[in-house]
């Protein structure tokens, strides 16, 4: 109340706390004026256009001109300020004062920096408030500001003390790295010296572009220009080059340095050594391509299921749909892949696979439009973590040359031992007792079919006293 008063009086450019002819002096208005007087932090007061200095108490002129200076007199000094760390003069538009008259609103800022008049630089908090007259319009601009410049100066004491800054970094068993803006090295800790085999005076002051091949630098130089654009954590696979020649697949853990004030002045980052584990990835991945290609040139079919019984991977021959029908799917349960019969054996096989842990086999048939393919199934179970059973591979063969001599052979089986057949006519007697041709009895315990003739002796036999037989002969000479 008691500035807005100030504000609101008639005599308003004149730079007194209150005069007679203005009103009467209040006992509570005297207070505020001795309060105002004495308050560490600085308060100063504009017009409503915040291009006038109307009224500011002492600790104001401190701040900002010095601890000897004279009574501040204009503004001139948070106009030409700048934001701390970068140089850079603080847009007019950005300022609290200004935010503060365009918005109405309360603004604050606390990283600007001022250059007083005795040489020396101070580092302020501030914030700006509309003052409102009666009607409700903007009457002035309140700014109370405070000088940050020592606790500033404490807290990045210890940050810019190289003896902390390498105690610290030296106790990580890690390599670590930090560089300025510029991308130059600032420091180091002896794991990353050991790392890549270079003493401290190789890297100090040096960019990426003199420590590092091309080819590896330019990306170096690519992330950190993403990382100081973003200041997010950055985390990334690349390649460190030793002193030896020998390049390393790393993963590097970087982030940005900041001040106090919340700016950044440079960054810092990590380095994993990954180059075994890549290398045991690509033995690894080497070893499955192997694997695959080698199933994949067996003529069997090799079936991976899980403990589900869902198919997880498969491996064929060029002709799959002997045994899937619309062909194998990842994901889906065996009973929709085989076909029915072997489905039941599955079942049958699966269940002793489980309970003794041994391999089961069984044989199936499929049966195919111009004739049939049988296939032996041979089951072996996957161990879990436990020792429990987890899976299952199914490797199934084609066995159908082996099923056609297995019925060969029990055909010639039926016809060896003793056959009794008839002295005169030569019917061979069944073992139900019957009489059958010789042709009949063969045919039906071989794949032996026969076709019909007549040897010289029997042609003479039935033949011999006809005359066209006599011609004929006499023909043949």
């Amino acid at each position: 109340m008691f500035l807005t008063a100030i504000i609101t009086k008639a005599n308003i450019k004149r730079k007194v706390f209150m005069t007679e002819e203005k009103g009467p002096w209040l006992p509570e208005q005297d207070a505020l004026a001795v309060l105002f007087e004495h308050l560490p932090v600085g308060v100063a007061i504009t017009d409503a256009r915040g291009t006038e200095l109307l009224l500011a108490n002492p600790a104001a002129a401190r701040i900002l001109n010095g601890p000897e200076a004279a009574p501040l007199k204009d503004l001139s000094l948070l106009r030409s300020a700048r934001r701390r760390g970068t140089g850079t003069v603080y847009p007019e538009a950005e300022t609290p004062l200004s935010l503060a008259l365009a918005s109405g609103l309360p603004a604050k800022a606390a990283d600007l920096e001022i250059a007083r008049a005795d040489g020396s630089y101070a580092l302020l908090d501030m914030t700006a408030a509309p003052i409102k007259g009666s009607g409700g319009e903007t009457a002035g601009v309140l700014m109370i500001f405070s000088d940050s410049t020592d606790i500033f100066r404490r807290k990045s004491d210890i940050r810019s003390n190289p003896e902390f800054i390498e105690a610290l970094l030296s106790t990580l068993p890690v390599p670590v790295f930090h560089k300025d803006l510029a991308g130059r090295y600032t420091g180091f800790n002896s794991a990353f010296l050991k790392f890549t085999g270079r003493d401290a005076q190789y890297f100090m002051g040096k960019t990426v572009f003199e420590t590092a091949p091309r080819e590896i630098a330019e990306k170096y130089k690519q992330k950190d220009d993403e990382l100081l654009a973003s200041g997010a954590l950055q985390i990334y696979e690349w390649k460190v080059k030793r002193y030896d020649g020998d390049i390393r697949d790393v993963v590097f853990h970087k982030t940005v340095l900041k001040d106090a004030a919340g700016l950044t002045y440079g960054l810092i980052g990590t380095i994993l050594d990954i180059t075994d584990r890549k290398r045991a990835e690509d033995m690894l991945k080497l070893s499955e391509e192997k694997l695959s290609a080698t199933l994949s040139s067996l003529d069997d079919l090799v079936f991976v299921f899980d403990g589900e019984g869902i198919l997880r991977e498969f491996y064929q021959t060029s002709h799959p749909h002997r045994i899937l029908g619309g062909g194998a799917s990842i994901g889906r349960h065996y009973s929709a892949i085989l076909p029915e019969q072997a489905v039941k054996l599955m079942d049958s096989a699966q269940t002793r696979l489980r309970e003794t842990m041994k391999p089961q086999d069984f044989d199936f048939r499929v049966p195919l439009p111009d004739g049939e393919v049988w296939y032996n199934a041979r089951l072996s179970a996957h161990n879990g973590p436990a020792g429990n059973f987890s899976g299952i591979t199914a490797v199934c063969r084609d066995i159908s040359d082996r099923k056609k001599l297995e019925l060969a052979a029990r055909e010639i089986q039926d016809l060896q031992g003793l056959i009794p057949i008839c002295a005169s006519c030569k019917k061979i007697r069944t073992d139900q007792g019957y009489w059958q041709q010789v042709e009949t009895y063969i045919e039906k315990r071989s794949s032996a079919r026969f076709s019909h003739g007549l040897c010289k002796d029997c042609e003479k036999k039935l033949y011999g006293s006809e005359a066209w037989y006599g011609r004929k002969k006499s023909t043949d000479g």
